[in-house]
């Protein structure tokens, strides 16, 4: 059986404040197909260490899986604005970076 590319994606931000969201991205290949409802656990999640399916697009045409994973969202530990946002999303984002994730220039 042949290998499909799997393209995971996910929107990483603070809990709440939707305009701090980052789309990232991660790609390999594998056979099996993940499906809305299931969890996919990666290196790069710290809390909670696996996130949910919710979207499943498949382009046979080019061999492709696209996966929508539930939002990373960030806890913040106190009511932050600003540049403090940003900081705190970018370490997450380099996080993920670290961990084969692509992510946005930012």
């Amino acid at each position: 059986m042949e290998k499909m590319k799997i393209v995971l994606r996910q929107y990483v931000g603070i809990k709440g404040k939707n305009y701090t969201n980052r789309g990232v991205s991660k790609t390999f290949e594998n056979n099996v197909i993940p499906h809305v409802g299931m969890f996919i656990a990666d290196s790069a999640y710290k809390e909670p260490y696996e996130h949910e399916v919710e979207e499943v697009v498949v382009n046979y045409d080019d061999n492709t899986c696209y996966v929508l994973l539930k939002a990373h969202e960030i806890e913040a530990d106190k009511e932050i604005s600003g540049e403090e946002e940003k900081q705190v999303v970018h370490y997450h984002l380099d996080v993920f970076k670290t961990h084969g994730w692509e992510v946005p220039s930012y």
